[in-house]
């Protein structure tokens, strides 16, 4: 009998009417189909016309529930199901799976109610949320019996998107309510369990986590009632798990699945509202997964597991877009605690075979690892992997500076930075034009696209692509730094340290913290471009360039902005004064070529520099992201490909400072409107 002929008699019944009556069928169907024993029938339990009908049921509840949403007491049908314990049955009736396909139906129809029926009394009722207890205690129960190899939970796909939508939707709706929290939580001998996160986990231990629909787990970090926080984060141990997920495919040197939790735990974090779980969250990752995991591997004696090690964690910051997360590997690579201060348990120790016996490692995860490491050694290692002979390590360690500088903003740049580098202080004239700036570059090198024509390039594609406009640090909102700082008076002990200009610029490994070492070496590497692979130089003009767009003016980045941006004629040893020299140099090898431009022509088309008006990244996230699908220019028949490749990037280079100036100027006239704004006012007064 079809749905619709099943009805057909009552059509003028009421809506209590139609609910009982087709209540009352399906348990008759149900009994009969039981009682004739007829559970190893082909006819799976879709395919039952009283089955089907029970989402008349549900489609009833919810008109009723439109009638008034306000209501806080059960509506006639929905009492009527709970008096006749329709979730109770329902619940016996999925656990049996007769037919075959019933319990994934009852998942669904528990579901649907969730999200549809919006009487806020029907969580609270013995009959619902009993019936709901019951049913995630059988999933649970059936999904830890059916873990397989490698924690696969080996049940049909269809089910285990069932049961991750019926959590997403029942923590949706009690999520933010202490009463219905406590409901779904057990307590036996002196440890708790909340029943929709111990179902959870098993989805975040599977293997093919990366497939499943993450709500859920973003959904367990909008809770803030403390009493079930402390069941989550005491009892589940839920911050520690997250990060020695991280941590254990970190050690296993599984790139893609590190990457997947990297972004998962940023995800996880950005959308946790409780402050006493972000706080597990952050205490953890400094003590299970920067210390231990780290420390040893950055150390180590063998440079294959540092350049390892440094690609794995350059992945991992690369993913991480609150700077919470960061603050802690900014630390941990100063040598100091999570929170910034001295570190006083300094020793870590790289964990033994006879602690890994509980794990199959295969291969060994500590191979090449130091037994003790020290982590207030890290940053002398950290300018030794800067510094290394060893492209690759001096590369990923490049890269890892790039993305702390990048995605950190202003508290990264000031702890790595301005924290510890004085140049020369602000002058009244801070900023060179970006016409002035592109005097400096003789013609033969300039990029064709500029044309010297400013007001054309402030329509380019590379301006919409630029960090000048991607970087929050140059922004309009950043306006306000500028508003009163023109009279800026450096402050004793404000920045203090050693100035960049008087240092040489190579780092030797035995020298302790000291300031503008990072400066020190990127300045080096610029300096030495023309020899640099085209990693390298890409991250040398990223960082370069990250740093520039800081403002000019206030104690914080004053300093830094006049040693990279300030007039040639007053700041005769800065970047500016290397960016000169070395256009000088390129341009003599340009002269010294007749294929030059030639040549420049095929290295730009074969590495996809031309940039589309679309693009959303900068010049530096679309050039990177191109090097990991093409590590080598195609003109291996060019013998000097390796400069003309050189010559390539400092012409995106010259784009990205003009860029930046820019913008910076836009800044410099609205301040100055600002100023004759005052004086108009203070004269009128």
């Amino acid at each position: 009998m079809s749905v619709k002929r099943y009805f057909h008699r009552s059509t003028t019944a009421t809506p209590l009417q139609k609910i009982t009556q087709t209540w009352e069928n399906f348990l008759n169907f149900h009994t009969q189909l039981c009682g004739n024993n007829k559970s190893n029938s082909s006819k799976p339990a879709a395919a039952y016309t009283e089955i089907k009908a029970l989402n008349h049921i549900i489609e009833i509840l919810v008109e009723e529930d439109s009638l008034d949403t306000q209501v806080k007491t059960l509506r006639p049908c929905l009492e009527l199901l709970i008096t006749s314990k329709m979730f109770e049955i329902l619940t016996a009736a999925a656990q049996i799976d007769i037919p075959n396909g019933l319990f994934l139906i009852v998942i669904k129809i528990f579901t649907k109610i969730l999200k549809k029926v919006q009487n806020q009394d029907l969580v609270s009722q013995m009959s619902f949320h009993c019936s709901l207890n019951s049913m995630l205690r059988i999933l649970l129960s059936m999904i830890s019996s059916s873990i397989g190899e490698n924690n696969i939970i080996c049940i049909a796909d269809d089910f285990k998107n069932a049961v991750i939508k019926l959590i997403t939707r029942l923590l949706e709706r009690i999520k933010g309510s202490s009463g219905h929290l406590d409901l779904f939580v057990s307590n036996y001998e002196k440890k708790s369990e909340f029943i929709p996160l111990s179902i959870l986990m098993y989805f975040f231990n599977d293997l093919g986590f990366y497939k499943y629909d993450k709500s859920p787990f973003l959904l367990i970090g909008k809770i803030f009632d403390e009493n079930v926080l402390r069941v989550i984060i005491r009892d589940h141990e839920l911050a520690n798990r997250l990060v020695m997920k991280l941590g254990f495919y970190f050690q296993m040197r599984e790139l893609q699945t590190v990457k997947v939790y990297a972004e998962f735990l940023e995800q996880f974090y950005s959308n946790c509202i409780s402050k006493t779980l972000k706080e597990e969250i952050i205490d953890s990752f400094y003590e299970n997964f920067c210390a231990p995991i780290l420390t040893p591997r950055l150390q180590s004696n063998e440079h294959s597991t540092r350049i390892n090690s440094s690609i794995f964690l350059s992945t991992v910051i690369q993913e991480f877009k609150s700077i919470d997360l960061l603050l802690p590997i900014v630390y941990f690579l100063q040598g100091k605690a999570k929170d910034g201060s001295k570190r006083l348990k300094h020793i870590v120790n790289t964990p033994t075979s006879s602690q890994k016996k509980p794990f199959d490692f295969t291969p060994d995860p500590n191979k090449g690892c130091l037994p003790t490491s020290d982590i207030c050694k890290m940053w002398s290692i950290l300018i030794d992997n800067l510094n290394s002979k060893y492209d690759q390590l001096s590369i990923y360690t490049l890269r890892i500076i790039y993305y702390l500088l990048s995605q950190g903003g202003k508290k990264v740049v000031k702890l790595l930075i301005t924290d510890s580098f004085s140049g020369n202080p602000p002058t009244s004239e801070v900023c060179i034009k970006a016409n002035t700036f592109l005097s400096i570059i003789p013609n033969k090198i300039t990029p064709k696209d500029l044309n010297r024509n400013l007001n054309d390039y402030l329509h380019s594609a590379y301006l919409r692509c630029s960090s000048a406009v991607k970087y929050s640090t140059i922004v309009l909102e950043e306006f306000s730094e500028y508003t009163g700082a023109s009279s800026y008076k450096a402050q004793i002990g404000e920045t203090g340290g050693t100035d960049v200009v008087n240092q040489d610029f190579y780092v030797e490994n035995s020298e302790k913290f000291f300031e503008g070492e990072i400066l020190h070496v990127v300045l080096m590497k610029f300096r030495n471009f023309l020899e640099n692979s085209v990693d390298e130089n890409l991250y040398v003009t990223g960082i370069i360039s990250t740093l520039a767009t800081f403002p000019k003016e206030k104690g914080l980045f004053g300093s830094l902005h006049n040693f990279l941006l300030g007039p040639l004629n007053l700041n005769k040893d800065g970047f500016l004064a290397c960016f000169k020299q070395l256009a000088m140099e390129i341009e003599f090898l340009a002269s010294k070529d007749e294929n030059f431009n030639e040549k420049l022509a095929s290295t730009i088309q074969e590495m996809g520099v031309p940039i589309r008006s679309s693009a959303s990244d900068t010049f530096y996230d679309i050039m990177l992201k191109g090097r990991n699908k093409n590590k080598k220019s195609k003109s291996t028949q060019i013998e000097d490909r390796s400069h003309i490749e050189a010559v390539m990037i400092f012409q995106e280079c010259i784009k990205e400072i003009v860029s930046i100036l820019i913008f910076k100027k836009v800044l410099d006239d609205m301040l100055f409107a600002v100023k004759n704004d005052e004086n108009d006012i203070l004269y009128a007064n």
